[in-house]
């Protein structure tokens, strides 16, 4: 692979004319398996090849790509790509590539996933097929399988490499009108519990027979991790350091002040067993970074545009690592006295960027408790919240658990949840 990624890579060097260049090249080995009303639906599987040219002259930019790599198709990316850059307009914001720099090593390769078969998939699909007709529902959902190598060059000097595996697997559970879905990723497929799986998709569904009508209200939750995900995902582009100097979102000048709650710790960490870790992206490399601690703010990413404007070095929040605790369900619910209990948020949406004020609704289940025990489910609700008001209000922490290849959250029990409107899906 590294002799064809060099040989690719040295007709471009040999062919290019440009003052500056970026090139990206990747080979991915995908398999996604579907299935949908407790029947296998589509199994996709297939090789992809991906070569990106970005040059740039006289500060013009342009980009190209394509899926072969002969000698002939490749000389023509770089032909046509500076030719689409000679007529472009300037880039009032152009930057260099970026130059030599060393980058963290990664281990994102777990045997027990790269060894995954099209068989073995199969198989996890029917066992949980089988398991959805022993309790009369169906079941439908996804499998994926990726596995890819990526290589990194700029004029300027920067070369770097390195491979994932990861996998991802959603099942949704329906029966009328109960449905509910469980998910889960990872790199490492010797941690993956199919009967872990279902035995929490059963439980969701199970709780939601009959959902009594509940009015919205101000009152405390309980966000399990794939709802705590999803919501605070939005921190990720909210964070930013050049909306916040621009006035966009309420962060300019917090930088070293208590702007979210004592309980709060995000970071982005070089090193995980569960996370699929990348080391460099476009303008920056991967380091640990702090971004909340204790509740402070401590840095914001920043592109490699804005720092070159405000004579910083560029940063990115790569994964997401949110700290918890070893609270349990449980107990949350005895602290709490009575609340909801949230699976997940779906079209959660920005009412107010200048304010972190977001909206959006609960889907997969949502159950209410009372003096420590799950008393029965109750309808969908939308709510109005400030994300990092929200942070204030953490009473206590789950432990932390993979959501999405690049994520770990813990379950977080949230004082004082507003909801404003009862919704029917």
């Amino acid at each position: 692979m590294k002799e064809l990624v060099s040989s690719i890579y040295e007709i471009i060097k040999k062919e290019h004319k440009a003052d500056d260049y970026e090139v990206y090249i990747s080979f991915s080995d995908d398999h996604e398996a579907r299935f949908a009303q407790n029947a296998m639906s589509q199994h996709m599987t297939g090789q992809i090849v991906k070569v990106v040219y970005e040059a740039s002259i006289d500060r013009k930019t342009a980009s190209s790509s394509v899926n072969q790599y002969d000698e002939d198709t490749i000389r023509q990316l770089v032909k046509t790509t500076e030719d689409l850059a000679r007529i472009s307009q300037e880039d009032p914001e152009y930057i260099d590539s970026m130059g030599k720099q060393d980058f963290p090593k990664t281990d994102n390769i777990k045997p027990a996933t790269t060894n995954l078969t099209p068989e073995t998939i199969v198989n996890i699909i029917k066992d949980a097929v089988d398991f959805a007709k022993s309790k009369g529902t169906k079941l439908s959902g996804i499998f994926s399988l990726n596995k890819t190598s990526f290589y990194f060059y700029t004029k300027k000097g920067f070369e770097g490499s390195y491979d994932t595996c990861s996998y991802e697997f959603s099942m949704t559970m329906k029966e009328g009108e109960r449905e509910t879905k469980v998910s889960t990723a990872g790199k490492d497929f010797s941690k993956f519990s199919l009967q872990n799986q279902l035995d929490q998709l059963y439980s969701q569904f199970s709780s939601l027979d009959k959902p009594n009508a509940m009015e919205p209200e101000t009152i405390s939750v309980i966000l399990r991790p794939q709802a705590v995900a999803n919501i605070m995902m939005y921190l990720r582009w909210l964070l930013d350091r050049r909306m916040a100097d621009d006035g966009i979102t309420p962060l300019k000048g917090q930088i070293g002040k208590q702007f979210f709650g004592e309980k709060f710790n995000m970071s982005t960490v070089e090193n995980d067993d569960n996370m699929t870790i990348i080391p460099f992206f476009n303008d920056s490399v991967l380091k640990q970074i702090d971004w909340i601690k204790d509740g402070v703010l401590m840095a914001q990413p920043i592109s490699g545009t804005y720092a070159n404007m405000i004579d910083e070095k560029p940063s990115s929040m790569f994964n997401v690592f949110i700290q918890g605790d070893t609270t349990s369900e449980e107990d949350m619910m005895k602290m709490a006295g009575r609340g909801l209990i949230i699976n997940n948020f779906w079209y959660i949406r920005t009412n107010d960027m200048r304010t972190f004020d977001l909206t959006g609704m609960t889907r997969d289940g949502v159950l209410y408790f009372e003096n420590g025990k799950v008393k029965h489910s109750v309808n969908n609700f939308r709510f109005n919240e400030k994300l990092h008001e929200i942070t204030r209000r953490i009473m206590a922490l789950g432990e932390s658990t993979i959501v999405f290849n690049s994520s770990v959250v813990p379950t977080m029990l949230i004082k004082d949840f507003h909801f404003i409107d009862r919704t029917n899906f």
